[in-house]
């Protein structure tokens, strides 16, 4: 048996959006707002439990004909090296060979700054041939103390202009909102 370090293997079913039943009612006009976060890198869907935050999202998603990806958080996800295991994850799910140059950060030996792995990041989402919406379910699970916000913020900084990030939240995140607000590179 090796003494090493054993490693968690990705949970799969944290890529699965919630499944639509018959009885869900059609909001068309939150649908349709969402359908303006196509314009923008990050929009904020911010509402407390049981309000249907995560289930609005999904039927926006099942309605896209480009790329989703997503990414049920929980509070193990504050760790950066985790949160960006499974990001990288779930796009090479639907686009293998995506985002090699941050899966290899993350098998580097010692640490690497955030400033790089947010450069490696965002090059290699900026590599994806089609335009495509990253969701992560969730977000209040991520530790207020967490780098993967910074990590966030670093990317969002200058985001590529096919992707956007979709956080449903119970709260507003810890990222420079009003920034974002003020140059017109958020919907909520």
């Amino acid at each position: 048996m090796n003494a090493g370090k054993i490693q968690v293997p990705i949970i799969q079913t944290k890529f699965c959006a919630p499944l639509l039943t018959s009885d869900i009612v059609d909001r068309g006009r939150l649908l349709s707002l969402l359908d303006g976060s196509l314009e923008v890198p990050l929009t904020l869907v911010s509402a407390p439990a049981g309000y249907g935050k995560s289930i609005l999202v999904s039927q926006w998603c099942k309605r896209q004909k480009h790329n989703t990806f997503w990414l049920s958080l929980d509070p193990s996800d504050s760790d950066i090296q985790q949160c960006l295991a499974y990001l990288i994850a779930d796009i090479q799910k639907q686009i293998p060979g995506a985002c090699e140059g941050s899966e290899e950060l993350l098998h580097a030996p010692g640490s690497t700054s955030l400033e790089v792995i947010s450069s490696y990041l965002l090059n290699d989402l900026d590599q994806l041939d089609k335009p495509c919406s990253i969701v992560l379910d969730d977000y209040h699970h991520i530790a207020l103390s967490s780098p993967v916000h910074e990590l966030l913020e670093k990317v969002l900084q200058h985001p590529s202009p096919g992707v956007h990030f979709i956080m449903i939240t119970r709260r507003d995140p810890p990222l420079q909102l009003v920034r974002s607000r003020a140059i017109s590179q958020l919907l909520e």
